[in-house]
């Protein structure tokens, strides 16, 4: 029997510290590598192996073997420890055969529960001939081994679930999600992809993994679940209902403030809402279709700000005294039980004892909930009756001087501003008649690109984002936009 063999391998050298760079096959590991986690913390260079998650690896390398589907698992690093030897190749600096003699050991200071599980699927899988990459020191001591492996972990940064979750395309619940996010208008532009949870001065509406989270309560779905086309429709149909209610793009489209500005008052594109709004949709589809659940969500009376403020959620996603926002299962529930409220549909009996065990009410008085008082929308306030998109269009051709439009065409679309001020005017009570609008817009012809764009959302955002109450209007009749 050969007392040693040979691998073609690389060498280099790294902060003095000689190492060889080796492709094997992973079955060729269960011979030479020695898990490194016997003994006190201090004697082994390595944690000890997690079951649990060799497994998880194990599962992940051996379903996509099996399937014949691409999959990848990183470069394992580790030292050499025993008598190694390494010839040059003629010509070559760099590239060599690396022997290895009989009784020397590899031990992982980076990798081990790869390895680990590459050994498990080894012996599973009797026709498994992959290889895997190795680093290699050559017999560095103990300290500096737990040394390399501090820097490994230390500085390692973990991505976030919702970047995770965006580019995963195994898990069909993020490809639901991500369809969504494409198929969906306001997602198109005001989703956060890399962070779980959007707070600050952050002008996204929401995180990919709250819409995501959304969408897995809407369903029921799980990690294998099938989702189909017709899956995909009813989902883009629901959110969209669900975001012209809450006025998702309105908050997310105007201006980069607009969706902090929002944050700091309403409720509504918290991650607690929008996962509450998947688990009430949960509950009309229970016991109706998507075209039922869709006409329910937007025959709805209520209103994106009055009925979002901390205070309309307190003792249910909203701590009383510190108006923290909680968003654990309790939270989430207590918040889908209100928006059904909202809805005026009928309580289910699991939200009833939720309702009663919060607020001290009897579950027989919850049979139905009570309609929410309507927001208050008083026609005979209007200045002028609305435009449809081709009167806005025509306005804006007749009064905007030849410069200021080419700038509009160029920058944001001068149909797309029509149908804009269309749709927010058939909503809202302008403060202002639309030839005081047109004014302000035709006074800023020599003003550069960046500077007209920044007018026109600041007017957007104070003038026509903003709806007019009755009592707006008696307590405050004179208000003008002088502070511009």
């Amino acid at each position: 029997m050969k007392k040693y063999f040979d691998i073609p391998a690389t060498v280099g050298t790294q902060g003095g510290i000689r190492q060889f760079s080796v492709t094997l096959p992973m079955r060729v590991l269960e011979h030479i590598i020695a898990i490194d986690d016997s003994g006190n913390t201090m004697e082994r260079s390595q944690r000890p192996v997690n079951h649990a998650r060799t497994s998880r690896i194990f599962d992940y390398v051996y379903d996509n073997v099996d399937d014949k589907t691409p999959y990848i698992l990183p470069t394992l690093s580790g030292n050499l420890e025993g008598e190694v030897a390494f010839t040059q190749f003629e010509g070559h600096t760099s590239v060599g055969m690396l022997r290895i003699y009989r009784g020397a050991d590899i031990k992982f200071f980076d990798g081990q529960h790869r390895a680990t599980s590459i050994q498990r699927v080894a012996s599973t899988l009797k026709s498994f001939n992959d290889t895997i990459t190795q680093l290699l020191t050559d017999n560095i001591d103990l300290l500096t081994r737990q040394q390399f492996f501090s820097d490994i972990n230390y500085n390692a940064v973990k991505p976030s679930a919702a970047q995770n979750k965006a580019y995963d395309k195994r898990d069909a619940r993020n490809t639901l999600a991500a369809y969504v996010a494409a198929d969906c208008y306001p997602f198109k532009s005001c989703l956060d992809y890399e962070k779980n949870v959007v707070t600050g001065s952050n002008p996204n509406i929401f995180s990919f993994k709250t819409l995501y989270d959304c969408l897995v309560k809407m369903f029921k779905l799980n990690e294998k679940s099938e989702i189909t086309e017709q899956m995909k429709s009813d989902a883009v149909l629901l959110m969209s209902a669900w975001s012209k209610k809450m006025h998702w793009s309105i908050i997310g489209g105007w201006t980069s403030s607009n969706a902090p500005a929002y944050r700091q008052k309403y409720l509504g594109t918290h991650a607690v809402m929008v996962v509450a709004i998947g688990v009430a949709t949960r509950y009309l589809l229970d016991t109706r279709s998507v075209e039922e659940a869709v006409a329910v969500i937007t025959e709805a009376e209520f209103h994106y700000e009055k009925q979002f403020g901390f205070e309309d959620w307190e003792r249910r996603c909203v701590e009383v005294d510190t108006w923290k926002i909680k968003c654990d299962a309790r939270a989430i529930k207590l918040s889908a039980s209100l928006l059904l409220q909202m809805l005026n549909v009928v309580f289910p009996d699991d939200l009833k004892q939720l309702e009663a065990d919060t607020f001290g009410i009897d579950p027989a008085t919850l049979r139905t909930s009570e309609k929410p008082e309507a927001y208050a929308f008083d026609e005979d306030k209007r200045l002028e009756p609305p435009l449809d998109t081709d009167g806005w269009l025509t306005l804006l051709n007749e009064h905007l001087a030849p410069q200021l439009k080419k700038e509009f065409i160029t920058n944001i679309g001068i149909r797309s501003v029509a149908s804009t001020l269309s749709t927010l005017e058939s909503e809202i009570i302008l403060k202002c008649t639309r030839a005081d609008l047109i004014d302000d817009l035709k006074t800023v012809a020599d003003m550069s690109s960046s500077e007209l764009k920044f007018l026109w959302d600041k007017k957007a955002t104070k003038v026509w984002m903003r709806r007019l109450t009755p009592n707006d209007v008696a307590s405050d009749p004179a208000e003008t936009d002088s502070n511009d």
